[in-house]
């Protein structure tokens, strides 16, 4: 991404900011109500439920000395459940609205 092709730079971050501290604060929730339902740390559970590659939450939870088994099941389960789940409703949603117009 280059800087000068960005036209509205003001505007991008008036968006990116807010909607950044809101997936923060959502994930502050969906970790305190993971600590609720699990006998496990909100530096887990937060770790766990992050967006963002396997590799580096595993990263960062070893650095913060969180349960990496369970941050690691969590952020794979994700991505499996994304791919194998998401991705094709997805799709069959897709090719059914193209179907209808």
């Amino acid at each position: 991404m280059e800087p000068r092709t960005l036209k509205n730079i003001k505007v991008l971050g008036s968006y990116t900011l807010p909607s950044s501290v809101l997936l923060v604060l959502f994930l502050l929730l969906l970790a305190f109500l993971l600590t609720l339902w699990t006998p496990m740390m909100l530096t887990t559970a937060f770790l766990s439920a992050a967006p963002g590659g396997v590799a580096e939450m595993g990263v960062a939870a070893s650095m913060v000395h969180a349960d990496l088994s369970m941050v690691s099941g969590y952020q794979l389960f994700r991505v499996f459940f994304i791919m194998f789940v998401i991705s094709p409703l997805l799709q069959r949603w897709l090719q059914r609205s193209a179907q209808n117009q």
